[in-house]
């Protein structure tokens, strides 16, 4: 006797090709990427940024080894989540640099520091032979008749 086989199989599976795409999708909606001021703040510490009219990005400065040197309103120094007095920062740059750091400082100066400190710290890094130094700034707030821009 004859074996009949059937001229349309059923396919029993589930395509997860939809569901993947959908995951992936809300998966850079719910974790975008900070690019204005970096995904991470390398110096933890509390700092009013002054404003600046035309500020530039600095993708850079979002490596993991950039180095970040914070200075609050009372003279406080941070470089990189540690307090330490200005005369050791030229020492912990240069360490930095040797280990593989890229050669530039990028500096959060509160908008209230008094000159003074920040000069001392410049001077600081000058001392470790760094000449690149970017100063952050925050992008004032666009008034309600203006779009937002970066860099016009």
């Amino acid at each position: 006797m004859r074996q009949r086989f059937p001229k349309s199989r059923l396919i029993c599976r589930i395509d997860m090709s939809g569901f993947l795409a959908i995951q992936l999708f809300l998966l850079f909606l719910f974790f975008p990427l900070n690019v204005v001021d970096g995904p991470r703040t390398a110096v933890a510490v509390g700092v009013d940024l002054p404003k600046a009219q035309r500020p530039m990005t600095e993708p850079r400065g979002l490596r993991e080894d950039a180095l970040y040197v914070a200075i609050q309103r009372d003279n406080t120094l941070w470089f990189d989540q540690e307090k330490l007095p200005v005369e050791k920062l030229a020492s912990r740059i240069r360490d930095r640099v040797i280990r593989g750091a890229e050669p530039k400082v990028y500096f959060r100066v509160d908008s209230r520091a008094p000159y003074g400190a920040v000069l001392k710290a410049l001077a600081e890094v000058r001392k470790a032979e760094i000449r690149d130094v970017a100063f952050i700034a925050e992008a004032p707030r666009p008034r309600n008749d203006e779009p937002f821009t970066l860099n016009p």
